[in-house]
């Protein structure tokens, strides 16, 4: 889990990134990022019912993707505010396998 101050947890900054945000996409996922006035990262991951109905699944994975943001934290642009939407095919995928399609989205 992150601090608090990492989090995006506002509804107007949700939408604020998904209306101006650049988007990113990557075979698992799609990310949007957008520049904000802070001096740090914001992040959040979305998870829809519709990728998986088990919230244990579904938790999963935020948790996965969230220990790969810990880890990556130097592949983002400085002041951003970054949320990545999961798509279905994440499903049954390893750790490293996600983290690698991350990566290459955010090289981007």
């Amino acid at each position: 889990m992150f601090a608090k101050k990492y989090r995006i947890s506002k509804d107007d900054d949700f939408n604020k990134v998904f209306r101006n945000g650049k988007s990113f996409y990557g075979d698992f996922f799609m990310v949007k990022v957008l520049k904000n006035n802070l001096e740090l990262n914001r992040f959040a991951v979305v998870v829809s019912k519709k990728v998986s109905l088990k919230a244990v699944e579904r938790n999963g994975i935020k948790r996965k993707l969230r220990e790969v943001l810990k880890k990556n934290v130097n592949l983002f642009p400085e002041n951003c505010d970054v949320i990545i939407y999961v798509n279905k095919s994440i499903l049954g995928k390893s750790f490293n396998e996600i983290e690698d399609k991350l990566k290459g989205c955010f090289r981007k």
